[in-house]
């Protein structure tokens, strides 16, 4: 079960909605309850995670040699995955032949609390830094975003 609470001043939680409201009514007062909790990340940010790469993107098709890449979606899977290893946010996966092949760790909810994405918006947004705009576009970059 998921219920949604809000933390009020002195450190106790109230309900978040009427849907948790209403679950709360089954337990006893004074009852002891066993809670999970976690911080839900915030929506806004990772599409803004999403509106950085994408620039990045387009700016990597810009000078016309990559445009045939434009529009298909499998190049920008590819560049966003790249990025993230960049970033630093991978796993080294070993073959059978010994060579070490690294895979770029999800964006998604499930895999990142709010924290971790933060400091993984901040590397990828290094990894672009470092690897897609020149050094005089750095300061436009970080005005837009």
């Amino acid at each position: 079960m998921k219920l949604d609470f809000i933390k009020l001043p002195g450190g106790s939680l109230a309900p978040a909605n009427d849907e948790t409201s209403e679950s709360m009514k089954r337990f006893k007062n004074n009852e002891q309850i066993q809670v999970d909790v976690t911080m839900p990340r915030n929506i806004d940010f990772h599409r803004k995670a999403f509106a950085l790469a994408n620039k990045a993107f387009a700016h990597w098709c810009a000078d016309g040699t990559k445009d045939q890449y434009k529009t298909h979606k499998t190049q920008f899977e590819s560049f966003r995955e790249q990025l993230t290893v960049l970033a630093g946010y991978y796993d080294e996966v070993y073959a059978i032949d010994g060579s070490v092949r690294l895979i770029a760790k999800s964006w998604s909810f499930g895999s990142m609390d709010q924290e971790q994405f933060e400091h993984f918006y901040s590397a990828l947004w290094q990894a672009i830094a470092n690897n897609v705009v020149q050094f005089d576009e750095h300061e436009h970059w970080m005005m837009e975003f």
